[in-house]
C-alpha cells in the first residue's frame, strides 16, 4: 500500500514540470494534460499472527443473605362466640 502511494506521488511530481507550463496548458484547454485514475482505497484484511481466544465470563453464584420476614400473629374472628365449659 505504501509503495502504491509513493508511486502515485512520483507520477504527480514528475508529471507537472513547471507552474508556468501548467498555466500555459490550462489556457490551451487541457489538450496536453493527461489524467490518471487512482482506484479508491478499500479495507484490507490483515490476519492476526496469533489465535484469538474469547474468554466467556463465568457467573459465580455468591451466597446472599436474604432476610425472611417473621410470621406475625393473625387474629381470625370466629363466626360466633362459643362458651367453652369444662366437663369431666
Amino acid at each position: 500500500m505504501k509503495a502504491f502511494i509513493v508511486l502515485c506521488l512520483a507520477v504527480v511530481v514528475l508529471g507537472y514540470t513547471d507552474a508556468d507550463d501548467v498555466y500555459q496548458r490550462s489556457k490551451r484547454g487541457f489538450r496536453d494534460i493527461k489524467t490518471i485514475s487512482v482506484p479508491k482505497p478499500y479495507p484490507v484484511y490483515i490476519p492476526k499472527p496469533y489465535p484469538v481466544i474469547k474468554q466467556v465470563p463465568i457467573k459465580v453464584q455468591v451466597p446472599v443473605k436474604i432476610t425472611v420476614p417473621k410470621p406475625y400473629p393473625v387474629h381470625i374472628p370466629k363466626p360466633y362466640p362459643v362458651q367453652v365449659t369444662k366437663t369431666v
